[in-house]
């Protein structure tokens, strides 16, 4: 049986202070992400006249890359400490993405530049693990939903500004905006280098276990809340990549229009998050889940119907519904159901399931767009819609399994002897 528990000790300062400064890079980092890689698909298909379906695969690779990075990185933030691998991981993504920004420039082969665009993929999601356990290691069961909502807003306060200015710039230069975005990944290296420490026993293993995080799926329930997570993640993963090549191929609208959208939906991140965290306190965390799930549904549903910018606006706005109720809260309840010991694990585990979900959506994308909604637009929106309903499904039938600590209704403590207990491989 495995004992869910928070073993390393948690600051008892107010939660702001614990992390702003994690919010502020995460939201600087995602600004020079937007600014670039929502219009990757454009300059593909557009520039280099490339199909949608090799366009997708491709895409698809790197997201699955990601996914292996994602268990890899929950793996050396327990072993090197999470501030380290997140200074390692925006350094090396840097480096990457100014080589893509030279590829562009100067019009290497599409192998060449894939190779990077994969290369920065795997080094840049060693990120996300080590920044979610360094969150999970600073918060409790009951305010890690919270906190997760907050990085959030940090991360959408950068994407709404990242895309309208982006995709004002790539109508100069594609290249620039990938040198911008490396720039701001390297400048976010130093700055957490300056304001992120962390917790006495964030290191929890010397070495390296290359099966270890295998051993995350050994809990049933765990892994049952990781393959609803796939599901609905396919979904999600539609967001980009396929409504920006729906909104240029099918609808019409410019690389511009396409930012502003991509602009409106951090914007009304940044305004919906906390009121929906604060709405949902005290509700079991699959109560948001579900919701969400539906709402996703409905808004990539409205995606096929839309003829529109505005249109796609009002579509946009209900997708941004299910964006502010399911990541935080499946970010949390997988935060909560990890034993403190194997913390970085569990999350790297997670965020492999994430993005396994989401390398299949480019694919399922393009071949959904060139196959299906060339012949009735609507088509493959609707079978995303329906996707969508059935991790609803999934999810409340976890709902009914899960403990109160789990659902974060409340806090687990361990008495002294008990900590000391814990198996050091767990």
């Amino acid at each position: 049986m495995t004992l869910r528990t928070g073993a390393v000790p948690v600051r008892s300062s107010p939660l702001a202070s614990r992390i702003w400064g994690l919010c502020v890079c995460q939201g600087a980092l995602a600004a020079g992400q937007a600014l670039a890689f929502p219009f990757l698909s454009i300059y593909l298909v557009r520039d280099r006249g490339l199909p949608l379906s090799k366009v997708g695969a491709w895409l698809s690779l790197s997201v699955l890359v990601t996914a292996l990075s994602q268990g890899l990185g929950g793996e050396l933030s327990d072993m090197l400490g999470q501030r380290r691998v997140m200074v390692l991981s925006l350094g090396a993504r840097g480096v990457t993405v100014f080589g893509m920004a030279a590829a562009i420039q100067w019009r290497w082969p599409f192998l060449a530049l894939m190779s990077l665009h994969l290369t920065s993929s795997f080094v840049a999601n060693f990120f996300d693990p080590a920044a979610r356990s360094w969150i999970a290691d600073h918060t409790g069961n009951m305010e890690r939903h919270r906190a997760y909502g907050w990085l959030r807003i940090a991360t959408n306060l950068g994407f709404a500004a990242g895309p309208a200015a982006g995709g004002m710039l790539m109508a100069k230069s594609y290249a620039s905006v990938f040198g911008l975005s490396a720039a701001v990944c390297m400048v976010c290296a130093l700055a957490v280098m300056w304001m992120i420490r962390d917790l006495p026993g964030a290191i929890r293993r010397t070495a390296f276990q290359s099966l270890g995080l295998l051993r995350a799926a050994a809990d049933p329930l765990f892994l049952r809340l990781c393959i609803f997570n796939m599901i609905i993640s396919v979904a999600m993963a539609q967001l980009v990549v396929s409504v920006s090549v729906f909104s240029t191929q099918f609808v019409g609208l410019s690389a511009a229009q396409v930012g502003l959208l991509f602009s409106l939906n951090g914007l009304l991140v940044v305004i919906l998050q906390y009121p929906a965290t604060a709405v949902l306190a005290g509700m079991p965390l699959t109560t948001g889940v579900v919701l969400g799930c539906v709402m996703y549904a409905a808004g990539f549903t409205l995606v096929g119907f839309s003829h529109s910018f505005l249109t796609l606006a009002g579509a946009m706005v209900v997708i941004t519904f299910g964006e502010v109720l399911v990541p935080p809260a499946i970010h949390s309840i997988g935060a909560n159901m990890a034993p403190s010991r194997a913390r970085g694990r569990y999350i790297g585990f997670l965020g492999l399931s994430k993005q396994m979900g989401s390398a299949l959506g480019p694919l399922t994308g393009g071949l959904g767009l060139q196959y299906v909604s060339s012949k009735w637009a609507p088509g493959h929106w609707l079978i995303v819609g329906l996707l969508a309903l059935s991790a609803a499904v999934a999810f409340h039938s976890l709902s009914k399994e899960l403990s109160p600590s789990e659902q974060g209704l409340s806090e687990v403590t361990l008495e002294d002897d008990e900590i000391a207990a814990l198996p050091t491989g767990a």
